[in-house]
């Protein structure tokens, strides 16, 4: 951590969070840190590091979505990890597997229609 500068000091630590959750099972504070990580990174230009990072993170993403059940606390979580992993795709310029995303995030829209939880439509 020394010598690094403060970005990437900060970007380092998220990372270290994200994955520390994802270990520990916390599986949405683990997206939460990755979530911030993305959000930092949108601001800068990614070096090989830096994609590395988001690489790192989107596997956890995806380990996590492949973990969770069906019930509502569930698709709430897989709704922000699918959204997470789109900011963290769009910094690495995948666009066709965003679209299919997408595609999942509306049909979980679908499913908490007339629940009491009832999430924002993606664009």
């Amino acid at each position: 951590m020394y010598g690094l500068v403060r970005d990437e000091r900060n970007i380092t630590w998220l990372e270290v969070a994200g994955t520390s959750h994802y270990r520990n099972h916390d599986f949405k504070e683990a997206i939460e840190s990755f979530d911030r990580m993305f959000e930092v990174l949108k601001h800068e230009k990614l070096g090989i590091p830096s994609m590395q990072k988001v690489i790192k993170a989107i596997s956890c993403i995806d380990v996590i979505l492949s973990v969770i059940g069906v019930n509502l606390f569930s698709i709430e979580l897989e709704y922000k990890a699918l959204k997470t992993k789109c900011k963290g795709l769009i910094l690495l310029e995948e666009y066709e597997e965003i679209a299919g995303i997408h595609l999942r995030l509306n049909a979980l829209n679908e499913s908490l229609k007339g629940s009491f939880v009832e999430l924002k439509e993606v664009s």
